[in-house]
């Protein structure tokens, strides 16, 4: 690459082999972040690493800006498994919502259109009260802020929940999801619900009555997601592009 670039950067999350950089983001939490590259980067490259440099969508920052207080009462659910969430943990946590008592309680459901699942998905959601289907929808920011707890799978989801301060109950959807969940969890940020074939209807029912029977732990999961995810920017400020504009400029 060094033929065709002066100045490189690389975005990374696994830390398994060498790269020839200027400049690397990893925007994942991990234990001893400061020291996972060692030996994998030249000396001088600048390291931009954890959730408070996660690169978000555009639709986040606004919606960032206007975000009223979370009180740590629940009255809406979000369920997001991802676009096509091969294993329907998306069912199974509908299963485990009617399994509750959740009066007036308002769930938002999103899937995408490749999701195999969608009729049967779509006939649940309308047998349910006060439940809409949002399909391969483009205003997940405006549905998290709404949310008071987010019922869903790990990755890159889980910095969008944390930008916006919504607390979740988060299942293990993909190996590589496991670490990251697990410190999450660590973090307080969520609860780690564990690997979805582990996980049962009930485990969740269970996970989301403690969420509505202690109002307290919801609001310090808030307080706790917005903390890792460092002071609010703009994405024009973000310290990545900043550090490439000023190299451009130099």
């Amino acid at each position: 690459m060094r033929h065709y670039a002066d100045r490189i950067a690389v975005i990374d999350d696994l830390a398994n082999r060498p790269h020839d950089c200027d400049i690397l983001l990893d925007q994942n939490l991990y234990d001893q972040t400061q020291k996972r590259y060692i030996n994998l980067v030249p000396p001088a490259c600048r390291l931009f690493l954890g959730p408070q440099y996660a690169l978000l969508r555009n639709e986040f920052y606004p919606v960032r800006a206007a975000l009223p207080p979370r009180t740590g009462q629940i009255r809406s659910v979000l369920i997001f498994f991802g676009g096509s969430d091969l294993t329907n943990e998306t069912e199974k946590t509908l299963t485990a919502l009617q399994m509750l008592n959740l009066g007036g309680i308002r769930i938002d459901v999103v899937v995408g259109r490749n999701n195999r699942y969608i009729d049967r998905i779509r006939d649940i959601c309308s047998a349910m009260p006060k439940t809409t289907l949002h399909c391969q929808t483009n205003n997940m920011a405006e549905l998290m802020a709404a949310a008071d707890v987010a019922i869903g799978a790990g990755g890159t989801t889980t910095w969008e929940r944390c930008f916006l301060g919504l607390p979740s109950l988060t299942v293990i959807v993909a190996d590589n999801q496991r670490e990251v969940t697990e410190m999450a969890a660590k973090a307080g940020v969520t609860v780690n619900l564990g690997l979805s074939s582990h996980v049962t209807a009930k485990n969740i029912a269970q996970a989301l009555q403690g969420a509505l029977d202690d109002p307290g732990r919801m609001c310090r999961m808030s307080a706790n997601a917005m903390k890792i995810m460092g002071t609010y920017a703009p994405p024009e400020q973000h310290p990545l592009v900043r550090q490439i504009l000023e190299e451009k400029h130099a």
